[in-house]
């Protein structure tokens, strides 16, 4: 009996903590649909016959100072290069540390998970000094290269433990057949990291397309924008359009909800996957 009341309780507060953060969903939903002065009256209600509009979208597609076409090709581009590469770099390394187990990898494996507890706000000071000294600062390629870094420790985390569960006779069966440690990773070992490869590739698009605050630093003021700084440049800072800025926010979220949707299931599979052992 107490099993089940403890099994209620803790249904009851998923279920509270999930709809606490469904309310700014639902708010984004339908306040992209009403005008402003709907919006501040009734931001909570749904739209009607009489509230509803697409003139938001209409004003957010025709922005002069916002090109949502090329704010998604930029976007796109920016999270494919940093996912691919993050990929290429921290399977392999990953793939270094797990199979070494000695006490040089075990330091470099602390080091990167060290990455983790380090919110990137306290080194964005110097990163931009240095991207600045290498003349990176303000270019694609600066920003790129940041980026990379900075998921790197996540995406060892989650390939060394996957790596690990992965049986040891793999690689010295093709040690036997003649094959070199880099042809063993990328022709065997490589191909069974697909969950894990899977999850990542999504999570670190949805870093990378959801991230404001490195593109607006590193980028500055070039004539390129993501999705995020180039809402914030069309919106302003003293916007009081409520209506357009949801629309915005629809508009910038679309896609990787779509992502989400589609591949949900291989998220969860991956990182589950590497927590059997390691």
């Amino acid at each position: 009996m107490r099993g089940r009341l403890a099994g209620g309780s803790r249904h009851a507060i998923l279920l509270a903590v999930s709809a606490l953060y469904a309310v700014p969903f639902y708010m984004v939903a339908i306040n992209g649909f009403k005008l402003k002065q709907d919006v501040v009256r009734s931001p909570l209600a749904l739209p009607n016959a009489e509230t509803f509009t697409l003139q938001n979208f209409d004003a957010a597609l025709s922005n002069p100072t916002f090109d949502l076409a090329f704010a998604y090709g930029f976007s796109a581009l920016l999270a494919g290069v940093v996912t691919c590469l993050t990929i290429a770099l921290g399977s392999g390394l990953s793939y270094w540390i797990a199979r070494r187990n000695d006490r040089r990898s075990s330091l470099i494996y602390l080091f990167l998970l060290g990455g983790l507890m380090v919110p990137p706000q306290v080194v964005i000071i110097p990163v931009v000094k240095l991207l600045d000294a290498l003349g990176l600062l303000f270019t694609l390629p600066g920003l790129v290269i940041y980026d990379v870094a900075l998921y790197l420790p996540f995406t060892a985390f989650v390939y060394v433990g996957f790596i690990r569960t992965l049986p040891r006779e793999l690689d010295e069966a093709a040690a036997m057949d003649g094959a070199g440690l880099i042809s063993t990773f990328w022709r065997i070992i490589f191909p069974l990291l697909r969950p894990a490869t899977a999850s990542l590739a999504v999570l670190l698009v949805v870093f990378v397309w959801n991230d404001f605050i490195n593109p607006q630093i590193i980028l500055g003021g070039a004539g390129a924008y993501t999705v995020t700084t180039g809402i914030y440049r069309a919106v302003g800072i003293f916007s009081s359009d409520f209506g357009q800025v949801f629309a915005f926010i629809q508009l910038a979220a679309a896609p990787m909800l779509l992502l989400f949707i589609v591949a949900q299931r291989y998220i969860v599979g991956g990182l589950t996957g590497g927590g059997v052992k390691g």
